[in-house]
């Protein structure tokens, strides 16, 4: 077979499978969509849409608090440096538990033991062994003044150089405030789609599409004083307490919907 009857043949079979697969296509009924256009199938059939968007914000007070405490000892051995880290955090431990923390919702988050150096003097020196432990404490069911936590604090601070940070307002259980807010962003969503239906002489169909794209929940801006302190005496402690503020925290739902019309 020469070059050119190949030739002949090849241009044959493309158009014999071109035009089987336009006999195909119109014999099903299928259409191709224009992919910059508004518009998606339904039934087989072209349907024009608008896409609108909604956001909804609930604000709730927090009802749970969580923070770090840590303690960091040094010794001349490893063993001794843990021993005091430990018989620390044992005490750390028993205030919680005193003020009603239960033990599921205190946990051991970080425990080092390291060589600590002293770098004075342009050289480095071995001071001794550095034991770091750290508890992640949750308190659970708090007021608007936090007082629960408040208490924890004031008696956490009375332990020397305890170290307590990381303070941080949550909602155990969002759902309900997920949905009120689901619910306002689809308010919205809709009520643009029928003010555009409207402006443009068209009826409102039922949405094709909804998704759900972002939602978070984030502090409202309000004052936020968290500030645990260390006294240096029974009577200094005596006489401060911790300064907690809640403040509110915001639930953003945001929705895109594309909804079909006529």
């Amino acid at each position: 077979m020469n070059n050119k009857l190949f030739a002949m043949l090849a241009v044959l079979a493309v158009c014999a499978t071109v035009l089987g697969s336009a006999y195909m296509v119109s014999n099903r009924n299928f259409y191709i969509k224009n992919i910059g256009g508004s518009s998606t199938l339904q039934n087989d059939k072209q349907l024009n849409t608008i896409s609108t968007s909604g956001d909804g914000k609930v604000y709730a007070k927090p009802d749970m608090a969580s923070f770090t405490v840590g303690v960091s000892e040094t010794a001349s051995t490893s063993a001794a440096a843990l021993d005091k880290a430990n018989a620390k955090i044992g005490e750390a431990t028993a205030t919680l538990l005193k003020d009603g923390v239960n033990k599921d919702d205190i946990q051991t988050s970080n425990y080092n033991l390291y060589t600590d150096y002293d770098y004075n003097g342009g050289y480095r020196k071995i001071v001794g062994q550095r034991a770091d432990i750290r508890l992640s404490v949750k308190i659970r069911s708090i007021d608007d003044k936090a007082g629960k936590v408040t208490k924890a604090i004031d008696d956490l601070s009375k332990i020397e150089r305890i170290e307590i940070s990381s303070i941080n307002f949550d909602i155990e259980n969002k759902k309900a405030f997920y949905t009120q807010a689901r619910q306002l962003a689809f308010a919205k969503a809709k009520q643009k789609a029928e003010e555009l239906a409207g402006l443009g002489d068209v009826r409102l169909l039922k949405p094709v599409s909804i998704a759900d794209q972002t939602y978070d929940y984030t502090y409202a801006p309000q004052r936020q004083s968290n500030v645990a302190w260390e006294g240096t005496g029974a009577a200094d402690n005596a006489a401060k307490t911790a300064d907690l503020s809640t403040g509110q925290l915001e639930i953003n739902i945001s929705l895109q919907v594309i909804w079909g019309i006529e």
